[in-house]
């Protein structure tokens, strides 16, 4: 298969979350809720050269965790559950890693979110994430692609003491940041 721009491939992803609820969730442990839209536009439009006939993503998976967390961070070794995702799109063993770190009290919680069937959409899912472990990690697989993945990387959700209403992440003419009630997106 011939090559892919990933850096073009990555400008065309846009993150956001935006928070659920307006205060601290006693229920998570000094912690809230987002909805996280992970928008991807990767079209044969914008990419006519070498465009796969099957473009899709793997489903999207991810974790909550404190920022010094080194799972995903680039330079360093892949996991077998990393390279695996990356290579076939599964969220086995990568979900099992997760669930690990999380007992050894190095993240609060894990997610699997849908896939996305085609080069164009939106996955969406719901994140929780608490002032111990306030920053977000999420990836899904290129896909048809040797072992290729994108994602968004610690992306921490408290900021001077407070969680952040909404967050977005993405191309340069679509980054902003807004306070609303509804959404925070990455």
């Amino acid at each position: 298969m011939k090559r892919i721009n990933l850096i073009s491939l990555i400008t065309l992803l846009f993150f956001s979350c935006s928070k659920n609820k307006e205060e601290v969730s006693p229920d998570l442990k000094g912690g809230t809720e987002y909805t996280v839209t992970f928008k991807i536009d990767w079209n044969s439009k914008d990419f006519p050269k070498d465009f796969p006939s099957n473009a899709h993503f793997s489903k999207l998976i991810g974790w909550s965790h404190d920022s010094d967390q080194t799972l995903f961070k680039t330079g360093t070794q892949a996991s077998a559950g990393i390279k695996n995702m990356s290579e076939t799109g599964s969220t086995s063993p990568l979900n099992t890693e997760l669930k690990e770190l999380i007992e050894g009290k190095k993240g609060f919680n894990y997610f699997i979110g849908s896939g996305l069937g085609t080069g164009t959409g939106e996955i969406v899912l719901k994140v929780e994430v608490t002032e111990e472990f306030p920053s977000v990690t999420l990836a899904t697989m290129v896909a048809p692609s040797p072992d290729w993945y994108i994602a968004v990387v610690n992306i921490n959700l408290l900021e001077n003491n407070l969680f952040v209403s909404e967050k977005r992440m993405g191309n340069q003419h679509k980054k902003s940041m807004q306070r609303t009630r509804s959404h925070v997106f990455l």
